[in-house]
């Protein structure tokens, strides 16, 4: 697991077409009290409460979180006192409206097999510092997207036992109501998110199918402007690379998606669409120094905020980022590296875990190696070895078994090679 100390500074510089949107370099914050991933998220009140997920607690066991904890970006402090929801559940969603938060479905377990998909609706009244039950969905499914249209949430997607699901149900919190009658997608997908732009729905990538559950490139529209509305597709905005399970926010200058998941694993990229006209343009590509699925990802004061998720091999990525949000054009990362690099492992000295951060020029299907050796020649650790994707890449080495010292870490892709030195302190 990574250590809860260990630090990235991240540096993204999105350039759009004439309207820029940079996120500044990171300020690293507290790691989070309950590390977790598949949570959902919330701003109220300029804080960010987290609520739900899942946590590996053994190697063939995981545990389903009911805690609820807010972060204060203000003070940078945790509330780890708030009550909790009726039962835990991951994978579900979650909005404001009106001042209060709403938490729609989930699952009480990672696996579809031995898990109950979720019905159940709890309301968070900040008066009073309780959550309440409300009227459940008529479709109980996890994996699902939200978002707020004229004062109503339309649920959209997610899975079920049987696989994605295309349906769509909107609800009232004035009359706790619920609307069936809504159009469905356009294309089965759960593991996504939906955007909101002049009171149309925008959603993007996830997993489709059933047959085979693949990522997604495409995007749909619900254009509330036609009667009926309905869903439509918009083959103009499709992702560069298909992803789910991602971090995306929507601000008044563009969508913009981090991380996830595509065919060859977590992604190291971030997809940005800018908007004009209040229309979504196509989107532009940049590589990330980091990658994450399953995390917590929100804009508060055009500030985002990065909590939490899954990095390589599974393991918990407990730290939280800050990026600052800025006006104006800088030097973006080029789309696909020049040539093949290595960086000098973060933190170092270290105890026990670093991340190892490279970057890849072209597609190839030979495999990216990373070795760590002692300094006397012994392979004394075999990190990674599978194909990967052009652009940049980051990889979590735990050394708990090792003693201190100095040691080798080497990149191997077909006949080039690259190594670095670092220190292991304990």
């Amino acid at each position: 697991m990574m250590n809860p100390k260990s630090r990235l500074s991240l540096l993204l510089a999105l350039s759009i077409a004439g309207i820029g949107v940079t996120v500044a370099p990171s300020q690293h914050r507290d790691v989070m009290p309950t590390p977790r991933y598949g949570f959902c998220t919330a701003v109220l009140n300029d804080s960010v409460f987290v609520i739900g997920g899942a946590h590996p607690m053994q190697a063939v066991r995981t545990d389903i979180d009911s805690t609820v904890e807010a972060f204060d970006p203000r003070t940078g402090t945790w509330n780890t006192q708030l009550r909790p929801l009726s039962g835990p559940r991951v994978f579900a969603a979650a909005v404001v409206v009106d001042g209060r938060i709403f938490v729609f479905g989930g699952m009480e377990g990672i696996s579809p097999r031995n898990s109950r998909y979720l019905s159940s609706v709890e309301m968070f009244d900040p008066g009073v510092r309780r959550w309440f039950p409300r009227s459940p969905m008529p479709t109980p499914r996890a994996k699902l997207a939200a978002a707020v249209v004229n004062g109503k949430v339309l649920l959209i997607g997610g899975e079920d036992s049987s696989g994605p699901l295309d349906v769509v149900e909107e609800y009232d919190p004035d009359h706790d109501a619920w609307n069936t009658h809504v159009d469905h997608l356009r294309q089965r997908r759960m593991g996504f998110s939906a955007f909101t732009i002049d009171d149309d729905v925008y959603v993007v990538g996830g997993i489709g199918g059933p047959d085979p559950p693949n990522p997604l490139r495409s995007m749909e529209k619900f254009n509330t402007h036609t009667n009926p509305r309905k869903w439509e597709m918009v083959s103009s905005l499709n992702l560069t690379v298909p992803r789910a399970f991602y971090g995306g926010v929507v601000t008044d200058k563009a969508i913009i998606v981090l991380g996830g998941e595509g065919f060859a694993g977590f992604l190291s990229t971030a997809e940005v669409f800018s908007i004009k006209d209040d229309k979504p343009l196509p989107s532009s590509m940049y590589f990330l120094p980091f990658v994450r699925s399953m995390f917590g990802c929100v804009l508060v004061r055009d500030r985002l905020y990065v909590f939490g998720g899954l990095t390589y091999a599974q393991q918990l990525a407990p730290s939280i980022y800050e990026l600052d949000l800025v006006t104006g054009i800088n030097e973006a990362y080029p789309e696909i590296p020049a040539s093949a690099a290595l960086y000098q492992n973060y933190p170092n000295p270290f105890n026990p875990a670093t991340t190892i951060t490279y970057d890849i020029p072209a597609a190839s299907d030979a495999p990216v190696v990373m070795e760590v050796f002692s300094v006397l020649g012994d392979r004394v650790a075999l990190i990674q070895n599978l194909p990967r994707e052009p652009g940049r890449h980051s990889i979590v080495f735990d050394a708990g078994r090792l003693p201190s010292g100095t040691y080798l870490y080497k990149l191997t892709r077909g006949k080039e090679s690259i190594s670095r030195r670092m220190a292991l302190v304990k």
